[in-house]
């Protein structure tokens, strides 16, 4: 089935007494996908209200947060991997939405460069080479606010058992 985005425009009775139902589709791409509509061809939908995505507020904190805890953990010379691996513990721990897939070790680098929330959960040898079964994270950026503000929480709960003070930051 696929999904569109559509704002719902208004509703109206026609001249058989069926209720019409307007919705504006402001993406190119699902226009083009409507243009393929039959008239008179019964379609089902299913509608769902789009959450709105975590704020450029919620992200900022995050991420100040996270080095903050890349630094206690690994001293003044942490790098962006010690900042990932403390998202990997924070998604983790919020319980994120995640899928497990496997896949040759040797792909790992070129595999973390797309999908950079990776956690290796085991190797195997598998016909002479080593297969890995990796948890990969969706990203904060495909949460809604409830979902980052979950998060968040975890990140500033990381902090404090790391005696990070908060002071200086401002929930937005």
């Amino acid at each position: 089935m696929n999904t569109y985005n559509a704002i719902y425009t208004r509703k109206a009775v026609n001249e058989d007494g069926d209720l019409e139902v307007t919705f504006t589709i402001k993406n190119f791409v699902d226009a083009e996908i409507i243009k393929e509509f039959k008239k008179g061809t019964l379609y089902r939908f299913k509608a769902s209200e789009v959450k709105s995505q975590r704020t450029v507020q919620q992200n900022r904190l995050m991420w100040a947060i996270l080095e903050e805890i890349a630094e206690k953990d690994n001293g003044e010379n942490y790098t962006s991997d010690d900042v990932w691996d403390a998202y990997i513990e924070a998604l983790e721990k919020a319980n994120a939405k995640c899928e497990i897939i496997s896949i040759k070790e040797r792909l790992i680098p070129m595999f973390k460069e797309t999908f950079r929330a990776t956690q290796i959960l085991n190797t195997i040898e598998e016909n002479g080479e080593n297969v890995c079964l990796c948890k990969v994270f969706y990203g904060s950026s495909k949460l809604d606010v409830g979902e980052m503000a979950k998060l968040l929480d975890v990140v500033m709960i990381m902090a404090q058992e790391r005696d990070i003070p908060l002071y200086d930051y401002k929930y937005m």
